[in-house]
């Protein structure tokens, strides 16, 4: 793995990773939102987020006020967006995602997970349910 959650942390010395680098939180969101090690070169038993952390450390720093989560297949980098609002203690993200399933024509490789209750509903049973708004055309 490339190592990136130490190498963050190396780089601005805690600066601005300080409320989400406790491992158990960072293996929960990992699991509840399907973070996978080929797309997100993340490693859920090191609780290392992967590309994950460049997201997270972005909103972080930069400290937006609205984001524009445009698709994802279970909700790993809008999750990471929505919880690095919530560590700011501010920041809203609009996600959007067409909510195709594979085996529907330009569905890629989506799996219909945000047309679900489930989906919709991931959010909030996670904590974060201030921090982000799914699109309403998915329901």
């Amino acid at each position: 793995m490339f190592g990136i959650k130490t190498k963050l942390k190396k780089l601005f010395r805690n600066k601005f990773i300080t409320s989400f680098t406790n491992n158990g939180k960072v293996s929960d969101l990992m699991n509840a939102f399907q973070a996978d090690e080929f797309g997100h070169e993340c490693n859920i038993e090191n609780a290392d987020l992967g590309y994950g952390w460049i997201h997270y450390g972005l909103i972080r720093q930069q400290k937006p006020k609205n984001i524009l989560c445009v698709g994802s297949r279970h909700g790993f980098i809008p999750a990471v967006l929505a919880q690095a609002c919530k560590d700011n203690g501010f920041g809203h993200v609009d996600f959007v995602d067409a909510g195709f399933d594979s085996d529907k024509k330009g569905g890629w490789t989506g799996v219909g997970y945000w047309r679900t209750k489930i989906g919709r509903e991931c959010f909030k049973d996670f904590g974060l349910g201030d921090y982000i708004t799914l699109g309403s055309f998915l329901v």
